[in-house]
């Protein structure tokens, strides 16, 4: 079936342009805390070289890094008293 949509019209429609996370983050103030460890997460495999498979490990660095490390109930306890 032919396409209704002529050949001139599909060559003048852009293409969607990706978002620019690093410069979103950047232009919008504070970002709240899941998308400052989205931003570090990315950076991690940008300095990894773009390597695929490390994804657990990145999120777990960067949200070490803007939470802080995760404790225990147990420690949180100690640390209180």
């Amino acid at each position: 079936m032919p396409s209704t949509i002529s050949r001139s019209t599909r060559e003048k429609t852009p293409a969607p342009r990706k978002r620019n996370v690093l410069a979103a983050a950047a232009s919008e103030g504070t970002p709240e805390p899941r998308e400052q460890i989205e931003v570090r997460a990315y950076h991690y495999f940008l300095e990894r070289g773009g390597t695929h498979g490390q994804h657990l490990e990145d999120w777990l660095k960067a949200e070490a890094d803007v939470v802080g490390p995760r404790r225990s109930p147990k420690a949180r306890a100690q640390a209180s008293a």
